[in-house]
């Protein structure tokens, strides 16, 4: 057995050699016809694309058609939502029983709901319950006017609401809703450490934060939840007190982008971007490009003008 193995490793490298030889030899012999070949190829082609030009084009309409109503949807939702939004969210704010003296905070007389929160796009002021306030301590409350009044100085507010449009805007894309997602949870979270950094009492802040999300309302109001507020909107509480109770955390909030979510949008960004253009690819060519030996199916797919070009052909015998 042995024995007849190390036969067939000797002749092995003959074999390649003079498989190798065969294999050049042949294709020196085709490579004369090569130009022949490829021409064929090339008019085959022409014909195959010449006689579903038609198809293209419809094909083409309908991308485009499609396209725009997915553009033009999430434009016509975002814009009509978020006038909604701000209708409902302003007469909610109405509604409510305010104490106001003139100051920036301004108190809610409600005992029976605990909340905070920053209203207004351009002007934003800070509004808590009579609630709250006696349920939390003093230094618990001056927390958590903190974390509002970092609200109130960036302008939150409007940001929250221009996350709120992009989200909706480009809701086929999924990085937009992680970014929308992301960056209010970063907003938070910098009212947080702005909040903690002044009364260098964290853990003040997070028991504030369980008191108010054990509360039986937690928010003043559903129309209200585009409003930045002490709860966060209900939305990441256990993350924001653990990393108050955390004494190594780091200054800087990294959030790392999603691989999943990037390839999604980038392939679904992709696709729209080539339904929008597929037009100009398969737009007709002109007149020129009709050549006679292909007029039997240009003549059906090229125009009138194509049609005159290959008459005119035939009536001069070309």
């Amino acid at each position: 057995m042995n024995l007849k193995n190390n036969r067939a490793l000797r002749y092995t490298p003959h074999l390649l050699f003079i498989f190798l030889i065969s294999t050049t030899l042949t294709f020196m012999a085709g490579i004369s016809h090569l130009p022949a070949l490829l021409n064929e190829v090339t008019v085959w082609c022409e014909q195959i694309m010449l006689a579903c030009l038609p198809y293209a084009l419809l094909t083409a309409s309908a991308l485009l058609y499609l396209s725009a109503i997915i553009i033009g949807s999430g434009i016509f939702y975002a814009v009509i939502n978020g006038s909604i939004k701000v209708i409902k969210s302003h007469l909610a704010f109405l509604r409510l029983p305010l104490i106001d003296r003139g100051f920036s905070v301004v108190i809610v007389k409600d005992k029976t709901r605990k909340f905070a929160f920053t209203y207004g796009l351009i002007r934003p002021r800070i509004f808590v319950s009579s609630g709250l306030i006696s349920k939390l301590s003093r230094r618990e409350v001056r927390g958590v006017i903190l974390h509002e009044i970092q609200h109130k100085k960036n302008k939150d507010p409007l940001r929250f609401f221009l996350f709120s449009l992009l989200k909706d805007t480009f809701f086929y894309l999924p990085i937009c809703r992680w970014f929308s997602n992301e960056s209010t949870l970063r907003l938070e979270l910098e009212a947080d450490d702005f909040a903690a950094k002044k009364t260098k009492k964290p853990i003040e802040l997070a028991n504030a934060l369980v008191k108010v999300a054990t509360s039986i309302n937690l928010n003043v109001n559903t129309d209200l939840d585009l409003q930045p507020s002490i709860s966060g909107n209900g939305g990441h509480l256990a993350l924001r007190v653990k990393r108050l109770l955390d004494e190594r955390k780091s200054p800087e909030i990294k959030t790392p982008l999603p691989f999943l979510i990037t390839i999604k949008s980038v392939a679904i960004a992709l696709l729209l971007f080539f339904a929008t253009t597929f037009p100009l690819l398969t737009s007709a060519s002109p007149a020129k490009s009709c050549d006679k030996t292909h007029c039997s199916i240009s003549t059906h797919n090229k125009g009138s003008d194509c049609v005159t070009h290959c008459r005119a052909k035939d009536k001069v015998g070309l």
